[in-house]
C-alpha cells in the first residue's frame, strides 16, 4: 500500500508538471532568445537576465556582448532577437523604446590634483593623458567630441585599452583620466577607489534602448523577454545608483 501510495504521488506530480510545461508551450514562454549588448550594459544586464530566469526557467537566454561596432554588425545580419545598447543606428528598421539615463563621467584616482575642484573649466584637462576605449565603441565617439573641445590648442595624449576594466584599474594606478559611462564604475565610486571630475558641461547624457529588427517578427519569448527588459531596467539600475549614490555626481 505504501509502495503503491508513492507511486501515485510520484505520478501526480509528473502529471502536474507536465500540465505545466503544456501551459508554457500556449503562451509561447519557452524557447530560446539571443540578446545583444553593448559591452557597457555588462554591468546592468546580467542582472537582468538572472531576474527573468527566475521567473521563466523554460526560457532560454543566450546572451552575446560586443562593442558598438560589433554589436550593430550582428544587428544587420540578424544575429540576435533583441538588443540593448545606445542611440540605435539609423541606418536599419528598428523598433525601440528608452530604458532610461546614461550619463557619461570624467573618472580619476582620488588623489588627482582637481579630485577636490567644485568646477573645472574643460580646458583645465588638456594636459592629462585619457584612457581610452578602442575604436568602434560608442564611448569613444563620445569621448573623441569632448577632447575635440578640450584639445582645441593642442592634441590631447590618449591610451587606448579593450576594455572598462582595464580602464578602470589604470586609472585607480594613476596612469591617467577617462572618460566612461558611470554606470560602469558605480561600485568603485562608492568605495572611495575612483572620484568623478566635476567638469562644467559634465555629464553626457545619453539614453539606453531596448530594440528589435522592425523587419524581423519576434517570437513569443523574445517578446516576453523584451517586455520584461523595460520593465525591469529602470529598478534595477535605480538599485545600483542608490548603491553608489554617495559618489555619483549627478
Amino acid at each position: 500500500g505504501r509502495v503503491i501510495l508513492k507511486l501515485a504521488e510520484d505520478v501526480e506530480l509528473l502529471v502536474d508538471q507536465a500540465q505545466q510545461k503544456c501551459r508554457a508551450l500556449s503562451i509561447g514562454a519557452t524557447g530560446t532568445v539571443t540578446l545583444g549588448a553593448v559591452s557597457t550594459a555588462k554591468y546592468v544586464v546580467p542582472a537582468i537576465v538572472a531576474r527573468f530566469k527566475a521567473l521563466h526557467p523554460d526560457i532560454s537566454v543566450q546572451l552575446v556582448i560586443g562593442n558598438r561596432e560589433d554589436i550593430i554588425r550582428g544587428l544587420e545580419r540578424n544575429h540576435f532577437d533583441v538588443l540593448v545598447m545606445g542611440r540605435p543606428p539609423d541606418h536599419l528598421p528598428l523598433t525601440a523604446k528608452v530604458l532610461g539615463d546614461h550619463p557619461h563621467v570624467v573618472i580619476a584616482a582620488p588623489g588627482h590634483p582637481l579630485a577636490g575642484a567644485r568646477t573645472i573649466d574643460p580646458h583645465q584637462l588638456s594636459g592629462e593623458r585619457f584612457l581610452s576605449r578602442e575604436v568602434g565603441s560608442g564611448t569613444r565617439v563620445l569621448m573623441e567630441r569632448l577632447l575635440a573641445r578640450i584639445g582645441r590648442d593642442g592634441r590631447v595624449e590618449t591610451i587606448e585599452m579593450g576594455t572598462n576594466e582595464t580602464i578602470k584599474q589604470s586609472v585607480m594606478a594613476g596612469l591617467g583620466v577617462a572618460f566612461i559611462s558611470a554606470h560602469t564604475c558605480l561600485s568603485e565610486l562608492a568605495d572611495g577607489k575612483l572620484v568623478v571630475l566635476r567638469v562644467r558641461g559634465l555629464p553626457v547624457v545619453r539614453q539606453w534602448y531596448v530594440l528589435h529588427r522592425a523587419d524581423q517578427a519576434l517570437s513569443k519569448p523574445a517578446d516576453i523577454f523584451e517586455t520584461f527588459v523595460s520593465t525591469a531596467w529602470p529598478e534595477l539600475v535605480l538599485a545600483q545608483a542608490v548603491s553608489g549614490s554617495s559618489a555619483k555626481p549627478m
